[in-house]
Protein backbone atom coordinates (compact mmCIF):
# COMPACT_ATOMS: atom_id res chain seq x y z
CA UNK A 1 0.00 0.00 0.00
CA UNK A 2 2.90 2.38 0.71
CA UNK A 3 4.18 1.79 -2.82
CA UNK A 4 0.76 2.70 -4.21
CA UNK A 5 0.73 5.93 -2.18
CA UNK A 6 4.23 6.74 -3.42
CA UNK A 7 3.19 6.15 -7.03
CA UNK A 8 0.08 8.30 -6.73
CA UNK A 9 1.00 11.48 -4.85
CA UNK A 10 -2.51 12.96 -5.02
CA UNK A 11 -3.74 10.25 -2.65
CA UNK A 12 -1.91 11.87 0.28
CA UNK A 13 -3.90 15.13 0.30
CA UNK A 14 -7.10 13.20 -0.28
CA UNK A 15 -6.41 10.90 2.66
CA UNK A 16 -5.59 13.92 4.83
CA UNK A 17 -8.84 15.61 3.79
CA UNK A 18 -10.89 12.48 4.53
CA UNK A 19 -9.14 12.03 7.89
CA UNK A 20 -10.06 15.59 8.86
CA UNK A 21 -13.70 15.02 7.94
CA UNK A 22 -13.88 11.73 9.83
CA UNK A 23 -12.17 13.08 12.92
CA UNK A 24 -14.44 16.14 12.99
CA UNK A 25 -17.55 14.00 12.77
CA UNK A 26 -16.39 11.77 15.64
CA UNK A 27 -14.59 14.31 17.82
CA UNK A 28 -15.32 18.06 17.64
CA UNK A 29 -11.86 19.39 16.75
CA UNK A 30 -12.63 22.80 15.27
CA UNK A 31 -11.51 24.61 18.43
CA UNK A 32 -8.10 22.91 18.48
CA UNK A 33 -7.13 23.07 14.82
CA UNK A 34 -6.04 26.70 15.23
CA UNK A 35 -3.18 25.35 17.33
CA UNK A 36 -2.38 22.99 14.49
CA UNK A 37 -1.72 25.96 12.21
CA UNK A 38 0.94 27.26 14.58
CA UNK A 39 3.12 24.19 13.94
CA UNK A 40 4.31 25.37 10.50
CA UNK A 41 5.03 28.85 11.80
CA UNK A 42 6.95 27.58 14.82
CA UNK A 43 9.01 25.05 12.85
CA UNK A 44 9.85 27.55 10.15
CA UNK A 45 10.87 30.25 12.60
CA UNK A 46 12.87 27.84 14.80
CA UNK A 47 14.72 26.40 11.85
CA UNK A 48 15.52 29.91 10.65
CA UNK A 49 16.64 31.11 14.10
CA UNK A 50 18.72 28.05 15.01
CA UNK A 51 20.37 27.38 11.65
CA UNK A 52 19.75 30.25 9.22
CA UNK A 53 22.27 28.98 6.69
CA UNK A 54 20.65 25.54 6.41
CA UNK A 55 17.09 26.73 5.80
CA UNK A 56 16.12 25.49 2.39
CA UNK A 57 12.80 26.44 0.89
CA UNK A 58 13.12 23.70 -1.68
CA UNK A 59 12.75 20.90 0.86
CA UNK A 60 9.83 18.82 -0.41
CA UNK A 61 9.12 17.08 2.89
CA UNK A 62 8.99 20.31 4.84
CA UNK A 63 6.46 21.95 2.52
CA UNK A 64 4.54 18.70 1.99
CA UNK A 65 3.92 18.31 5.71
CA UNK A 66 2.87 21.94 6.01
CA UNK A 67 0.51 21.50 3.07
CA UNK A 68 -1.07 18.43 4.66
CA UNK A 69 -1.51 20.26 7.98
CA UNK A 70 -3.25 23.10 6.17
CA UNK A 71 -5.54 20.66 4.30
CA UNK A 72 -6.39 18.91 7.55
CA UNK A 73 -7.24 22.28 9.12
CA UNK A 74 -9.48 23.24 6.19
CA UNK A 75 -11.32 19.91 6.14
CA UNK A 76 -12.04 20.10 9.88
CA UNK A 77 -13.25 23.70 9.66
CA UNK A 78 -15.47 23.11 6.61
CA UNK A 79 -16.97 20.02 8.18
CA UNK A 80 -17.68 22.02 11.31
CA UNK A 81 -19.38 24.74 9.27
CA UNK A 82 -21.55 22.16 7.50
CA UNK A 83 -22.46 20.53 10.79
CA UNK A 84 -23.59 23.86 12.22
CA UNK A 85 -25.41 24.81 9.02
CA UNK A 86 -23.60 28.14 8.91
CA UNK A 87 -22.96 27.98 5.18
CA UNK A 88 -26.01 29.60 3.65
CA UNK A 89 -27.69 28.31 0.59
CA UNK A 90 -27.13 30.69 -2.29
CA UNK A 91 -29.91 29.21 -4.39
CA UNK A 92 -32.72 30.87 -2.45
CA UNK A 93 -33.69 34.15 -4.02
CA UNK A 94 -36.53 36.48 -3.22
CA UNK A 95 -38.07 35.59 -6.59
CA UNK A 96 -38.08 31.93 -5.61
CA UNK A 97 -39.67 32.79 -2.26
CA UNK A 98 -42.37 34.79 -4.03
CA UNK A 99 -43.00 31.89 -6.40
CA UNK A 100 -43.35 29.52 -3.45
CA UNK A 101 -45.84 31.81 -1.69
CA UNK A 102 -47.81 32.18 -4.93
CA UNK A 103 -47.84 28.42 -5.33
CA UNK A 104 -49.06 28.03 -1.75
CA UNK A 105 -51.88 30.52 -2.40
CA UNK A 106 -52.92 28.53 -5.46
CA UNK A 107 -52.86 25.29 -3.48
CA UNK A 108 -55.14 26.84 -0.86
CA UNK A 109 -57.53 27.91 -3.65
CA UNK A 110 -57.55 24.34 -4.95
CA UNK A 111 -58.39 23.20 -1.42
CA UNK A 112 -61.58 25.27 -1.52
CA UNK A 113 -62.91 23.43 -4.60
CA UNK A 114 -65.79 20.98 -4.25
CA UNK A 115 -63.69 17.86 -4.84
CA UNK A 116 -62.65 14.99 -2.63
CA UNK A 117 -59.20 15.04 -1.04
CA UNK A 118 -57.66 12.61 -3.53
CA UNK A 119 -58.83 14.66 -6.52
CA UNK A 120 -57.52 17.87 -4.95
CA UNK A 121 -54.14 16.24 -4.37
CA UNK A 122 -53.93 14.99 -7.96
CA UNK A 123 -54.99 18.40 -9.32
CA UNK A 124 -52.41 20.29 -7.27
CA UNK A 125 -49.74 17.75 -8.24
CA UNK A 126 -50.45 17.94 -11.97
CA UNK A 127 -50.90 21.71 -12.20
CA UNK A 128 -48.51 23.03 -9.55
CA UNK A 129 -46.11 20.17 -8.86
CA UNK A 130 -47.12 20.09 -5.18
CA UNK A 131 -46.88 16.43 -4.13
CA UNK A 132 -47.24 16.92 -0.38
CA UNK A 133 -50.80 15.64 -0.08
CA UNK A 134 -50.60 12.93 -2.73
CA UNK A 135 -51.00 9.53 -1.10
CA UNK A 136 -48.72 6.61 -1.86
CA UNK A 137 -51.76 4.58 -2.95
CA UNK A 138 -52.57 7.15 -5.65
CA UNK A 139 -48.93 7.16 -6.79
CA UNK A 140 -49.04 3.36 -7.07
CA UNK A 141 -52.25 3.52 -9.10
CA UNK A 142 -50.71 6.01 -11.54
CA UNK A 143 -47.58 3.86 -11.78
CA UNK A 144 -49.57 0.66 -12.42
CA UNK A 145 -51.54 2.26 -15.23
CA UNK A 146 -48.39 3.71 -16.79
CA UNK A 147 -49.50 7.29 -16.26
CA UNK A 148 -47.04 8.27 -13.51
CA UNK A 149 -45.44 10.74 -15.90
CA UNK A 150 -48.63 12.82 -15.66
CA UNK A 151 -47.80 13.65 -12.04
CA UNK A 152 -44.57 15.41 -12.97
CA UNK A 153 -44.51 18.96 -14.24
CA UNK A 154 -42.54 18.23 -17.37
CA UNK A 155 -41.47 20.03 -20.50
CA UNK A 156 -44.68 18.90 -22.20
CA UNK A 157 -46.78 20.60 -19.53
CA UNK A 158 -44.74 23.77 -19.87
CA UNK A 159 -45.11 23.60 -23.67
CA UNK A 160 -48.90 23.31 -23.35
CA UNK A 161 -49.04 26.29 -21.00
CA UNK A 162 -46.70 28.25 -23.28
CA UNK A 163 -48.90 27.41 -26.27
CA UNK A 164 -51.96 28.60 -24.38
CA UNK A 165 -50.31 31.92 -23.53
CA UNK A 166 -49.09 32.28 -27.12
CA UNK A 167 -52.65 31.81 -28.31
CA UNK A 168 -53.89 34.44 -25.84
CA UNK A 169 -51.18 36.88 -26.88
CA UNK A 170 -52.12 36.55 -30.56
CA UNK A 171 -55.14 38.63 -29.67
CA UNK A 172 -52.79 41.54 -28.97
CA UNK A 173 -52.14 43.61 -32.11
CA UNK A 174 -48.81 42.37 -33.43
CA UNK A 175 -46.22 44.93 -34.37
CA UNK A 176 -42.53 44.36 -34.81
CA UNK A 177 -41.58 46.89 -32.18
CA UNK A 178 -43.74 45.11 -29.58
CA UNK A 179 -42.40 41.67 -30.43
CA UNK A 180 -39.75 41.75 -27.69
CA UNK A 181 -42.30 42.84 -25.07
CA UNK A 182 -44.70 40.08 -26.12
CA UNK A 183 -41.95 37.46 -25.81
CA UNK A 184 -40.94 38.85 -22.43
CA UNK A 185 -44.55 38.80 -21.23
CA UNK A 186 -44.90 35.23 -22.46
CA UNK A 187 -41.80 34.15 -20.54
CA UNK A 188 -43.01 35.84 -17.39
CA UNK A 189 -46.40 34.18 -17.64
CA UNK A 190 -44.86 30.74 -18.10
Amino acid sequence: MIKEIQRRPMIRPLLCWIAGILLQTVYPLEKYTGLLLTIPLVTLSLSYILKPSTVSFSNRWFWGIHHLIFLFFLSVQLTSFHQKNTIKQFTTFSLQDKANTLRQKMVTKIETLDLNENEKAVLSTITLGDRKKLSSHTKKQFAMTGAAHMLAVSGMHVAIVCGFFTFLLTLVPYRHRWRFLIYLLQLLLV
